[in-house]
């Protein structure tokens, strides 16, 4: 197969744009989309990182962000997809972490990285904002502190956030509207396929009736329902630190990706499965979410769960169809791709 740098040379003395795809160089012509421009039959899987960048949850502080981050990045600087694209990561914020840590997080965003927001409730500290009790009470007031929170990100100095990850996977319908009102076009929060509650049986979301982690428009008052809602949900497909597997009886199967060899395979295992789900000329988008101290152990930074996450990752990338993506910019693939198809069975003479 050729490289990126071979499909350069081969168009370098043509007029037109190009992306590499699969064993072909295919041309981009000026005034096309990317999505009409290549092959229709090439599926996709782009591949986005969301990290709850939120306090450390044993003490409200922030060692993690203090000491993994940096470390963290620099594990993923020798990753590439095929198109030589590095992971990009939607670091999704909380309140108190863009307040207290926004220098750390406003130095990745010109290496390609997106400012979200983590939407537990306003705290006056880091161990107030893991309160469980007080982010359950106010999950039915959502629509009253979700928007002030949003500006407290840019008012730390971060673009408005797009991208949304909900306190513990939490989600009620009405937050969908609330979302879209408050300028997120994506939202990253639901658990597929299962129903998951506080230790004390509150119910946190109840997803049974969406089946898969592919992508999707959920309507405004159903958020497993498909639509034409105003925005795209990514619902959760792996993890690092922990990842709750839908088990097909209303719960989920809980296992450590990083903790073992043997977990790693597990959650490459599911990466493979979507793989082997893709339709020709499909888009679809596996979302892998993570906690920085998750990495962070009593005696330091835990290189071997480093490596796997790295290992993880690199090997998701060997396949061709894979590409590392931010949210949004997956988002956009997704709904691009889907307008041309359209477009297409509409009237497929202009595209004949």
């Amino acid at each position: 197969m050729g490289s990126v740098s071979e499909c350069s040379s081969a168009c370098q003395a043509t007029d037109v744009h190009f992306v590499k795809l699969d064993k072909t160089c295919f041309k981009w012509f000026h005034g096309a989309t990317q999505s009409e421009a290549v092959d229709m039959d090439f599926s996709t899987m782009h591949l986005c990182l969301v990290c709850h960048a939120e306090p450390d949850v044993w003490d409200g502080g922030y060692a993690s962000i203090d000491k993994v981050l940096p470390r963290f990045v620099v594990a993923l600087e020798g990753i590439r997809d095929h198109l030589g694209t590095t992971p990009r990561i939607a670091w999704c914020l909380t309140g108190e972490v863009a307040k207290n840590r926004p220098r750390q997080f406003k130095s990745l965003l010109e290496f390609g990285h997106e400012i979200g927001v983590h939407s537990h409730f306003p705290g006056e500290t880091g161990t107030l904002e893991h309160s469980q009790n007080l982010n359950f009470a106010n999950l039915g007031r959502f629509d009253l502190w979700f928007p002030e929170l949003c500006r407290q990100i840019v008012d730390a100095g971060f673009p408005p956030p797009r991208t949304h990850a909900s306190w513990m996977f939490a989600y009620r319908d009405a937050m969908t509207g609330v979302l879209a009102g408050a300028g997120i076009s994506v939202d990253c929060s639901v658990c597929y396929g299962g129903a998951h509650y506080l230790p004390g049986g509150s119910l946190l979301a109840d997803s049974i009736g969406r089946s898969d982690g592919k992508p999707y428009r959920p309507t405004e008052t159903d958020h497993c329902s498909e639509g034409d809602g105003p925005l795209v949900e990514i619902p959760v497909s792996g993890g690092f630190g922990s990842y709750w597997e839908p088990n097909r009886k209303g719960g989920f199967d809980y296992f450590s990706p990083i903790a073992s060899d043997h977990e790693k395979q597990r959650q490459l295992m599911l990466s493979d499965e979507r793989l082997g789900s893709l339709s020709p000329g499909e888009v679809d988008i596996f979302q892998v979410h993570f906690h920085l101290y998750e990495f962070l152990e009593p005696s330091g930074i835990s290189e071997a769960r480093l490596n796997r996450a790295a290992a993880m990752l690199r090997s998701m990338a060997c396949d061709d169809r894979v590409r590392f993506s931010t949210p949004t910019d997956a988002a956009r693939d997704w709904l691009s791709r889907i307008e041309v198809q359209n477009r297409r069975v509409s009237d497929p003479a202009d595209h004949s």
